[in-house]
């Protein structure tokens, strides 16, 4: 498989994106990396000649080896000889919402901060 100089095919990453929401220990797909398609990106998942990257948020209920056992598994048809590199960027709690991958992964600065800020800069 030769390298494309426009990036993975759209096709490609929507089928690995897919398949990575579908585990059962991946509560979401973090947006600490994307895939960069025309009009769009997919937050999550990295694809290269040589290897594919998933950045997942998981659940807490189950170890994280098996999360990676289980998107080994279930990308195994996918991956075309490519290392998988399973990245979790965060783990959420029983009850707890699931972040939105389309937001900053880093947490706002506390409004004292913001405010302190602010009356420097006046």
């Amino acid at each position: 498989m030769s390298p494309d100089p426009l990036g993975p095919p759209a096709a490609e990453v929507d089928v690995i994106s897919s398949i990575v929401a579908s585990c059962p220990g991946v509560a979401a797909l973090s947006g600490a990396a994307h895939s960069y398609l025309p009009g769009r990106t997919v937050p999550g998942v990295n694809v290269d000649a040589d290897r594919v990257d998933v950045f997942v948020v998981a659940r807490y209920a189950d170890p994280l080896p098996r999360i990676t056992e289980q998107l080994n598994d279930a990308l195994g048809g996918v991956l075309a000889g490519r290392a998988l590199y399973v990245h979790i960027e965060d783990i959420v709690m029983p009850g707890d919402p699931v972040p939105d991958p389309g937001l900053p992964t880093v947490p706002a600065a506390p409004e004292s901060a913001v405010a302190a800020g602010s009356d420097a800069a006046g």
